[in-house]
């Protein structure tokens, strides 16, 4: 029997996991980080899903590099993820686009080579990342990208540390309750 997951699976999937995100992480949408995702492979987009549900992120699937486009224009958007084994014509002009406008562009690729690597890192995308894909090297590849651009906001558990160590040292600071 195959065990390949199949489109309706994967639409499937995507549909449960949007469904559960909307029930348990109730942060208003205009606040989450919106990505678009140019992927047709089950284990790309499964994995994009849980990192998105992890970090409470908006996703925006686009069927095409044009569709991509249309994405980006309709809305702000923090990074695009492009699977190289899905669409391998036309990411030079994604990955154009998204330094335009200021937006990260993540390829993903089964075989990335150093060819591959230098041609993104030339165009001025982010990075390459293989699969097997996990949601950890998503969300790090994400936030990486974030940090180094300085589009991260604070780390809220850093000014509660921050605060905590100034009441500590001054009795008339209030840290957080």
């Amino acid at each position: 029997m195959d065990r390949t997951p199949r489109d309706s699976d994967t639409q499937f999937l995507v549909n449960l996991l949007a469904r559960l995100k909307r029930v348990l992480c109730p942060q208003p949408r205009q606040k989450a980080l919106q990505l678009v995702v140019l992927a047709r492979g089950a284990h790309t987009t499964t994995t994009l899903m849980i990192a998105a549900f992890h970090e409470n992120w908006n996703i925006r699937f686009a069927l095409s590099p044009c569709d991509a486009m249309a994405l980006l224009r309709k809305a702000p958007s923090a990074a695009l993820v492009y699977d190289w084994d899905s669409h391998e014509a036309g990411w030079q002009e994604v990955c154009s686009a998204c330094v335009q406008r200021g937006v990260h562009f993540h390829l993903v690729a089964s075989t990335p080579s150093d060819d591959l690597f230098l041609a993104v890192a030339g165009a001025g995308g982010s990075g390459v990342l293989w699969k097997p894909l996990r949601a950890e090297q998503m969300i790090a590849a994400i936030d990486s990208a974030r940090s180094l651009a300085g589009t991260a906001p604070d780390d809220p558990h850093d000014a509660r540390r921050d605060t905590a160590v100034r009441s500590a040292r001054d009795p008339n600071v209030r840290g957080c309750e």
